[in-house]
């Protein structure tokens, strides 16, 4: 019988720091493997518990590390179990030996941690969800570990026909979509890179590889339904009534991302009736002139007790471990664990909005799937319509991609996003009154009709 468990070395490395071991038990007789994990103090490791405690500000992505290098131990058991009798030492030296040849799964891991320590929590979250897919396929091929000698082209199409094979749970247990799937290899490209930087790799498979994903059709809603979304009567202060706000709000200001809206604060209006924020995914500063229906908006909340660091919009807790960080730059720089509990706050309140929009959806006949991120492809097509050009819409809506065209245009000034947004959401004037009026005539009564115009003008002169 072999055992295993998670242990703190009694005294600290060379860094002051103490390791956590796997201790290898048979017959009384014990071998003990470096983790990758070492803590400050004994006081962050229960021993009880075999975990990190909570106390750690990385207790989650630590602990999750540890799950995993002790899931390969005793997988390494299990496989020279079935090929003959085996010890706590040579299961050591098995491991080792895995060790030498560079897993690509602990280089994975170790670049979500990266990235969590910087506290990118989003970005994280799927990284996590990366490594947890490349984890199971290496469990479920019998692999046990994936080195990076064993990343090849290969490798590359079985694991994307596994990826296909993968139901995704929260579709209806659908298999997961063309664009699921490249963008899970996209972040494998990204990683194989990084391993070519580090040297952990000299070929690059991507290279012969070709990955592809499918256009999707993003739902939208009509002028008239904007109108019948806007003009619903509802209870003052109830939860559809902010949730409706926030929607037409981020319309009217060119489809502000509900992350972004969530965080707005009464110090983002200038007093000059303009927006200014930075944006949360792309950290591009937004100056944007508010048109007279987001002003109409933002006078239906403000009271005698409102202060300029008070959220706009009543979806985020007052008191919070971050409701001191005003600003993004502020947000950037809190610590990791409040950054993880944050982005779950924006979470739970985007879906609360984006099931509170369904509903308004279905209360005026409105049957595609609405939600906060229609609002931005709302504009786009309001904006299109009304014959505003591509770039200034990319620049409107601020899309990464609209960087390609600023190396060669610029970047646009405020007066032409003004012009633009009045553009959207101006009253039409007379001449495009009687334009529309001509194109719903006939022909011949437009042929008339000019031909009765250019007499009376040949008789004046």
């Amino acid at each position: 019988m072999v055992t295993f468990n998670l242990e703190l070395n009694s005294k600290p490395n060379r860094l002051g720091k103490y390791v956590v071991f796997i201790r290898i038990t048979q017959d009384r007789k014990s071998k003990r493997i470096k983790t990758s994990v070492a803590l400050e103090s004994k006081a962050e490791w229960n021993p009880k518990k075999q975990e990190v405690r909570t106390s750690n500000p990385y207790y989650a992505i630590l602990n999750e590390t540890l799950r995993i290098e002790l899931a390969k131990a005793e997988q390494t058991y299990r496989q020279m179990k079935e090929s003959g009798a085996v010890s706590p030492y040579s299961i050591k030296e098995k491991i080792k030996g895995l060790e030498k040849s560079e897993s690509f799964l602990e280089f994975a891991r170790q670049h979500a941690q990266s990235i969590y320590v910087a506290g990118r929590i989003p970005y994280w979250k799927r990284w996590v969800g990366f490594c947890n897919k490349l984890e199971a396929y290496a469990k479920d091929s019998g692999m046990g570990d994936i080195t990076f000698a064993d990343i090849s082209l290969d490798f590359l199409k079985r694991y994307e026909t596994y990826l296909r094979s993968l139901r995704n749970e929260r579709d209806g247990g659908r298999n997961l979509g063309a664009n699921t799937v490249h963008s899970q290899l996209k972040l494998f490209r990204t990683l194989v890179r990084e391993g070519q930087k580090s040297g952990h790799i000299k070929d690059n498979p991507f290279d012969l590889f070709s990955m592809s994903s499918e256009r999707t059709v993003k739902e939208k809603l009509t002028k008239e339904e904007i109108e019948h979304l806007a003009e619903l009567d509802l209870v003052k202060g109830s939860m559809k009534w902010h949730c409706r706000n926030a929607f037409m709000f981020s319309y009217y200001c060119a489809g502000i991302r509900v992350r972004d809206i969530l965080h707005l604060r009464w110090l983002n209006i200038s007093s000059d009736g303009r927006l200014n924020y930075q944006m949360g995914k792309n950290h591009k500063v937004r100056d944007l002139l508010l048109v007279k229906q987001a002003l109409d908006i933002l006078n239906m909340y403000p009271s005698d007790s409102t202060v300029p660091s008070d959220y706009i919009f009543p979806f985020m807790p007052k008191e919070s471990e971050w409701s001191h960080a005003l600003q993004l730059e502020d947000r950037d720089a809190l610590p990791p664990e409040i950054k993880l509990k944050m982005d779950a706050c924006v979470t739970s309140r985007t879906a609360l909005i984006n099931k509170t929009l369904k509903q308004l959806a279905a209360d005026v006949g409105i049957t595609k799937k609405l939600s906060m991120h229609i609002s931005r492809h709302s504009f786009a097509k309001a904006a299109k319509m009304k014959g505003i050009d591509n770039l200034s819409v990319k620049e409107l809506l601020a899309q990464s991609s609209v960087a390609v065209t600023e190396r060669y245009m610029g970047d646009f000034d405020t007066d032409q996003n003004d012009a633009a947004l009045r553009k959207v959401f101006e009253d039409q004037s007379d001449l495009e009154k009687v334009r529309e009026l001509l194109r719903a005539l006939p022909d011949s009564v437009v042929e008339s009709l000019l031909m009765e115009r250019l007499g009376k003008r040949n008789s004046n002169n």
